[in-house]
């Protein structure tokens, strides 16, 4: 690759460039990197450290432009000794520009556990998962890039998560370059889009909602992207289809988890067939020092127990309702929350959503209760908004109740925290009663 575009990427996206070196240089030296979000409080980053291995490190290696936040907001003395390194863009540069020699690497024993990824935690505490080179390669084999015509691939994830993790991999697999946005702002979103004529892109729901629904995407070419991949949390059908009726670009939904890294993307309503590869022993490998949980993960015959709902029909297609935690139990009936949080998002002044299991206070009767965060200067009632999504469900799925509230809780891979709000029902139901 040339020097002037990786020095381009750097300027672009220096740390997460910095993240793809220090990934290969630890697996060379057989050491087992475990992903940090800087932005996680300082218990989340205690826990990520107690996995720690039989060769435990007592330091954190930070970049200057992250380190003083990261002191007050995640970091404490008692967890390790801080190391600042050289700014990430100048050694990058620096990197880039010298010869430097590269030494005899032996090969690695396709079994080392080389990266300890965290699950999201989107319904209990992120579990710590073991990961193989084997489990790696076999996922980075997947041809996800292969039907992309263009020479780049947008980098636009969190690089803590499993989904990123996999994508940078894919394109050194496939040796194509990558370009890394730092954070997310609109316009420079888009403007990254047009000016390296992407034709597939990889993100997280929410920013495929605002494909969907921000006026200053109106103001962009985007006739070039094709393809629009969807991964972290599920996406509902209506904001696949305004997606395809403003923009002409087709949606593709991703299924995986942390535990067996790979995914296929299949359009929506299916996931697709089962997918190649996918059938393995090096697929995954289980919750890091936790046994019962193991135990829990995998049937007899070996198979991982994802924790979805869903089904197979006659044709092979497999289709995903919800997670089985997260079903409401509505007088006999199972009611999917994502399907409800489909509907409700379809409603144009709905900015956000969450559905959860709430309560009638009277009966303790589980009911369908809807989270909304309204559009800017928009007003909706309770009434008007349960009468919409009673128009387009079956009975039993209607909501019963709505709660208007600031924003969504959500994970730092995008996924709705559906477990917090949960938290707050069930609060509410403890408090009622202990009145009683």
């Amino acid at each position: 690759m040339e020097t002037k575009k990786l020095q381009e990427k750097t300027k672009n996206g220096s740390k997460k460039i910095q993240r793809k070196l220090m990934f290969k240089t630890a697996v060379a030296v057989a050491l087992v990197l475990v992903s940090v979000s800087n932005l996680q409080c300082r218990a989340k980053v205690a826990s990520s450290r107690g996995a720690g291995s039989s060769k435990k490190t007592n330091k954190l290696y930070l970049f200057p432009t992250r380190a003083a936040g990261t002191r007050n907001a995640t970091m404490s003395t008692r967890l390790a000794k801080q190391t600042l390194l050289p700014d990430s863009s100048q050694l990058s540069t620096d990197l880039i520009a010298k010869d430097l020699p590269f030494p005899d690497i032996p090969p690695i024993d396709t079994n080392q556990v080389v990266t300890l990824p965290f699950s999201s935690g989107t319904t209990g505490r992120p579990k710590g998962v073991e990961l193989t080179a084997r489990a790696m390669y076999a996922s980075g084999a997947i041809p996800a890039y292969r039907e992309s015509k263009t020479g780049w691939v947008l980098g636009m994830l969190p690089f803590f998560h499993i989904m990123m993790t996999m994508n940078f991999h894919v394109t050194l697999y496939l040796g194509k370059p990558m370009i890394v946005l730092p954070g997310f702002t609109p316009e420079t979103f888009l403007r990254t889009v047009v000016k390296y004529r992407l034709d597939m892109i990889n993100l997280a729901p929410p920013l495929v909602t605002f494909l969907a629904k921000h006026p200053i995407v109106d103001k962009f070419d985007l006739s070039h992207v094709k393809h629009v991949k969807s991964g972290g949390a599920p996406l509902g059908k209506e904001v696949e289809r305004a997606v395809r009726q403003r923009l002409g670009i087709q949606v593709l939904q991703g299924y995986g988890m942390t535990e067996f890294v790979g995914c296929g993307c299949r359009t929506y309503p299916t996931i697709g067939k089962i997918y190649q590869r996918t059938e393995r022993e090096s697929c995954c490998f289980a919750p890091y020092k936790n046994p019962e949980a193991t135990r829990a993960a995998f049937t007899e015959d070996g198979f991982l127990r994802t924790g979805d709902l869903g089904y197979i029909d006659d044709d092979g297609f497999i289709f995903i309702v919800d997670k089985l935690k997260e079903l409401i139990k509505y007088k006999g009936h199972q009611v999917a929350p994502a399907e409800i949080e489909d509907v409700v998002n379809s409603h144009p002044l709905v900015a956000d959503y969450c559905c959860v299991r709430g309560r009638d206070l009277g009966t303790g009767e589980e009911i369908p209760k809807a989270f909304v965060v309204l559009k800017e200067g928009a007003t909706l009632t309770s009434e008007t908004l349960m009468n919409y999504v009673a128009a387009k469900v079956a009975g039993y799925k209607r909501v019963r109740e709505v709660e208007f509230i600031d924003t969504i809780p959500k994970s730092l891979s995008g996924k709705i925290l559906r477990r917090e709000l949960q938290a707050v029902e069930d609060k509410k139901l403890e408090m009622q009663q202990s009145r009683l």
